[in-house]
């Protein structure tokens, strides 16, 4: 999920900043700049790390992900909020972020680039 597709989702919502990225359960979130822009690496390869001769993870764009009630639910610090959902199914077909399969494994650190393919 990409940074920029969190602020358009607050943007959506009325709030003053992206969506807290716990409502969204991802697993790995990108700095990026336009919003949604992670749809198009749907197909391609997505090659993250790999500085200083490591090697790097690759995973290859899914699908969209549909989401689903659990964004509306209460979490450690995060309290209900039935907009989110509701919010995604008007304006985003119930759609944020995507799916990945892995190609090749391999660690991942904060910071590392991101490169799509």
């Amino acid at each position: 999920m990409g940074t920029a597709s969190l602020r358009a989702l607050g943007d959506l919502l009325g709030d003053a900043g992206p969506v807290d990225v716990r409502r969204l359960r991802k697993n790995i979130v990108v700095e990026t700049d336009e919003p949604w822009i992670e749809e198009d690496w749907i197909g391609r390869e997505i090659v993250l790390g790999g500085g200083h001769g490591t090697t790097p993870l690759r995973l290859r764009g899914i699908k969209r992900v549909k989401r689903c009630v659990m964004v509306t639910q209460a979490q450690p610090g995060l309290p209900v909020d039935n907009r989110v959902l509701k919010t995604l199914t008007a304006a985003r077909d119930m759609c944020a972020g995507i799916h990945t399969d892995v190609v090749t494994p391999a660690p991942l650190a904060l910071g590392d680039t991101v490169a799509v393919r």
